[in-house]
């Protein structure tokens, strides 16, 4: 970028406190006269979600992604370093670009973890990000730890214009406020471009209490984007909404105001591809204007207007009082919604206008009285109806109210885990409102009538380039997500910078320890939309952790963030299982609250396609979602609706039907016990106790547990129906099998184990084993020390799999209906 201008929030929020949406423009001119008459191009690198995966990974690949490039062979997916080499790769080629991220660079890998946000920080301020808005996640080790990383780390400006801030609990913290901007001001060799950026609210479920944790006050994000959308429009050329929303309430941000030429967006970690292109407009701007004409104006024309004849002068003397009393009271009260383009408030011309709209009649279809009944009938109705609208549509024209013409606007996401640069070549010319002889901004002026045209010194009109209003748009755009893959070279600065984090992170967290082996993937959600297998295996380590041991458990599905895939489980997995820092809260529920926590997953979960939002241990339940029969209900428990969206119909805990009297001992995750995702009979419980357990400890310590794969035999060879021998599948095993030759320099294979000293074990175990264990050579690069490890590590596989736990139904990890849901 040439030069950049961050907004000041202070005289900002202050103004937006006292009247958000009452803030008046100043005319600027906006002289580019390098860029006048040129198309000018901008190339636009979006990164979003990337979630802390600074180091490439490994990962099934998904059917949508391998629509989008991404394919198994090219594994493993990532990094932060192959993102700098396309970013420089990319901004090199042009004069003019920004690399705008969407948010939640935090948590998602261990080294999030382990230094809390300073590796991402320091990783996007060397790939050189321009801006970025705000995510949800930023805040995951409180609002203390993003404001300090941010104010230590970040040489970029991060954006929340839908965040107001009080102080945090800590003297000692930087303070948000000073920290978040609403907006910058970008200077592209002459373009000048305004980014708004927007901060998550839909995930922080903190932020509906007031004071919270965060400090944070979240406002609406549609009038937060249009008050600054104003403000910004006589200072720029380019107006780009930054969001962290989310998919549905970035699409509404874009039908609810108007002026923005760009939305960028994350939090769903979708890649929209080609962009979505949405009017602008179209819905919350225009509120007013169809509440009028629906609810006010046609109700009162029904009576009034008829068929083939001018209205009776004394009932549209009459319609016009109620009509123009009732539409100054709806404009007055939600002025932002109509623009603040309202002049007219004396109430006996607006009835004088009302009157000249209503008398004023639509030429009647000809041929109409000629027609056959009831084709004429139906014609005339249809008439009368077009009449009817065309006269209220007219009528808020007439009394000052005025509408910005549509315009599309692309919304552009570039999916998550950073899979995906997202690259935007786009194209801005000037559209000239002067010097066309037609009325662009719908004020009834043209040209030299209108002052916006006209230069006030002199009265000539104003050149092109010299006008007072923003008038540079998007005319074309190509996107295109480039995937990050192994195929990209690595940028060496950031493998530099790299290094010791990952080095401390080895220390501290052992990555590619082995937990056990999954012979079949484990499904964090259920074939029939009930209990999974691997949600199974969750609330189990939860009740039957030793010092918990309680009555039954439950967690949110959607805490569990990924599954098992076949192969070996390693603690890298279980972070990728467990990216938080969640931990294991118990308390007590008496039965008639258990009742009321399985009637909320039940809604939860109807609202949800029916698809179980909790797991659970302990406990058998049948749930119907979608719909709610009281009848089916045991006697005495609570009072339900039959048009509830679900409820519980069977509870059992331990076996038992549940007693509503009774008091059951619950373990719950921390987060659902503060109430997150909804679960508000928990959060009101007085008798929490968060033990500080780790959720992935406890899982990772059941699944460890279990028994290997397979019978276990001793055995001598691999071959079945020798002496010794294995069955198809398996493979004797023992340390012997291969070991390291110092004189030869070589690794020397052995057929058998000595006099049945091996055990059969799964050979596909031993394979995938062994493969992830010669990982740990690649530090040796090529050569004897490589070869002597590649041997080291392969004998070890086989002694692996003789111990390593079988995570499938060997050891009950698998869906077996104890949380059944029932569609309508």
């Amino acid at each position: 970028m040439a030069g950049s201008h961050w907004g000041t929030p202070c005289a900002v929020r202050l103004a937006l406190v006292v009247a958000l949406m009452m803030a008046t423009a100043c005319n600027v001119r906006t002289e580019s006269p390098t860029i006048d008459d040129r198309e000018v191009r901008v190339l636009i690198m979006h990164t979003t979600d990337i979630h802390s995966r600074l180091i490439p990974y490994e990962m099934r690949v998904a059917q949508t992604d391998k629509t989008l490039g991404l394919a198994d062979e090219n594994g493993p997916f990532g990094g932060i370093a192959r993102i700098g080499h396309i970013l420089k790769r990319e901004r090199a080629r042009v004069d003019r670009s920004l690399h705008i991220d969407s948010g939640d660079i935090f948590q998602g890998a261990p080294i999030f973890n382990v230094f809390f946000g300073e590796v991402e920080l320091r990783a996007l301020s060397m790939v050189g990000v321009d801006v970025m808005a705000i995510g949800n996640h930023e805040f995951d080790a409180g609002a203390n730890n993003v404001a300090e990383q941010l104010a230590r780390w970040a040489d970029f400006p991060v954006l929340a214009a839908n965040y107001l801030f009080s102080p945090t609990d800590s003297d000692q913290a930087p303070l948000l406020s000073d920290i978040l901007f609403p907006y910058v001001i970008f200077n592209l060799y002459g373009l000048r471009v305004g980014v708004i950026g927007h901060g998550n609210t839909s995930s922080m479920t903190s932020l509906a209490e007031s004071p919270n944790s965060l400090g944070i006050t979240p406002m609406d994000h549609n009038e937060a984007a249009q008050f600054y959308i104003d403000m910004l429009t006589p200072l720029v050329d380019v107006i780009i909404v930054n969001s962290h929303l989310g998919l549905n309430d970035d699409e509404e941000l874009i039908k609810c105001t108007s002026g923005v030429d760009l939305v960028l967006g994350g939090h769903h970690h979708v890649v929209l591809n080609p962009p979505k292109v949405i009017e602008d407009g179209t819905d919350c701007y225009y509120e007013i204007a169809t509440r009028y004409v629906r609810d006010t104006c046609q109700k009162q024309l029904g009576g009034v207007l008829r068929v083939g004849a001018l209205p009776d002068p004394v009932k549209l003397e009459k319609a016009c009082d109620v009509i123009c009393a009732e539409t100054l009271n709806l404009f007055s009260a939600r002025r932002e919604r109509a623009g603040e383009v309202l002049p007219v408030t004396d109430l006996a011309l607006i009835h004088e206008r009302c009157m000249t709209a209503l008398n004023k009649e639509l030429p009647m279809p000809p041929g109409v009285e000629n027609l056959p009944e009831p084709d004429r009938s139906e014609q005339l109705k249809g008439y009368m109806a077009a009449r009817a609208e065309h006269a209220c549509w007219t009528l808020p024209v007439t009394m000052g109210w005025t509408a910005p013409a549509q315009r599309k606007v692309p919304l552009i996401h570039s999916g998550a885990f950073a899979k995906y640069v997202g690259k935007l070549d786009t194209v801005f010319t000037q559209a000239y409102v002067c010097s066309d002889g037609i009325d662009n901004d719908g004020d009834g002026l043209t040209d030299m009538e209108d002052p916006g045209c006209v230069d006030p010194t002199d009265g000539s009109e104003l050149l092109p380039g010299h006008q007072y209003e923003n008038n540079w748009e998007l005319t074309s755009y190509r996107y295109k997500p480039i995937p990050v893959d192994s195929r990209i070279p690595e940028d060496p600065k950031l493998l530099e910078l790299l290094e010791p984090y990952v080095d401390e992170l080895e220390r501290q967290v052992p990555l590619d320890q082995v937990l056990g082996y999954a012979p079949v993937d484990v499904r964090r959600f259920g074939a029939s939309g009930g209990d999974s297998a691997l949600g199974n295996l969750v609330a189990e380590s939860m009740m039957r952790r030793k010092g918990i041991e309680t009555d039954f458990a439950l967690t949110n599905s959607l805490g569990i963030r990924t599954d098992l895939f076949t192969g070996p489980v390693t603690v890298d997995d279980m972070y990728n299982v467990f990216p938080f820092e969640n931990t294991i809260t118990t308390m007590y529920l008496s039965g008639r609250e258990v009742v009321e926590l399985f009637d909320y997953v039940a809604r939860r979960s109807g609202a949800r396609g029916c698809a179980s939002q909790a797991q659970v241990a302990g406990v058998r339940v049948v749930l119907h979602c979608g719909s709610c029969d009281p009848s089916k209900r045991p006697a005495g428990w609570p009072m339900v609706n039959e048009d509830d969206e679900g409820c519980a119909v069977d509870i059992k805990i331990g076996g038992q039907d549940i007693s509503l009297d009774a008091q059951y001992q619950l373990a719950a995750n921390d987060y659902i016990a503060q109430g997150g995702s909804g679960f508000m009979v928990l959060k009101r419980n007085t008798t929490q106790i968060n033990t500080g357990i780790p959720l992935r400890d406890s899982t990772m310590d059941l699944l460890s547990q279990g028994k290997p794969c397979g019978k276990l035999e001793a055995c001598q060879h691999d071959i079945s129906g020798e002496t010794g021998g294995c069955t198809p599948g398996y493979v004797c095993g023992c340390d012997a099998r291969s070991s390291w030759n110092s004189n030869t320099k070589t690794c020397d294979r052995h057929l058998e184990c000595v006099e049945r000293s091996g055990t059969c074990v799964l050979a596909a175990c031993v394979n995938d084993v062994s493969k992830l264990f010669q990982k740990r050579c690649r530090a040796f690069g090529e050569g004897v020390e490589r070869e002597e490890c590649m041997c080291i590590q392969a004998a070890r596989a086989y002694s692996q799999c003789a111990a390593t736990a079988c995570v499938d139904r060997t050891n009950r990890i698998v869906e077996d209906g104890r949380l059944q849901l029932v569609a309508p």
